[in-house]
């Protein structure tokens, strides 16, 4: 089945995409295997020697990304990925106005 008629304009993006190999992602669970991240409740997390540096400078308090990248004397988006990781892990949370913090344990 295809996601619309072959002789449709309106349907060449999509067609073109299946051809290409697109996948299908219909929940966050999907996209996460897909980019090879744990999912969550995964067993235990597995924290890179970058992202253990990143960690121990977050300290507990909330900080910004960008006092968090002057801490550490490196650009914001050398830190991204490892900020993302460890919040998909659940060891760090996204705090409003872009301020990351620790999670606590029980």
């Amino acid at each position: 089945m295809l996601p619309g008629s072959v002789l449709s304009p309106q349907s060449v993006g999509c067609h073109a995409l299946i051809r290409e190999g697109a996948r299908l992602v219909a929940t966050p669970e999907h996209l996460l295997e897909d980019l090879g991240l744990p999912l969550p409740g995964a067993a235990a997390v597995q924290i890179d020697q970058a992202s253990g540096w990143l960690l121990a400078a977050l300290g507990h308090d909330p900080i910004g990304a960008d006092e968090l990248a002057t801490r550490l004397q490196l650009p914001p988006s050398d830190m991204q990925a490892s900020l993302l990781a460890l919040e998909l892990a659940g060891v760090v949370e996204r705090l409003p106005g872009g301020a990351f913090q620790r999670v606590k344990g029980p």
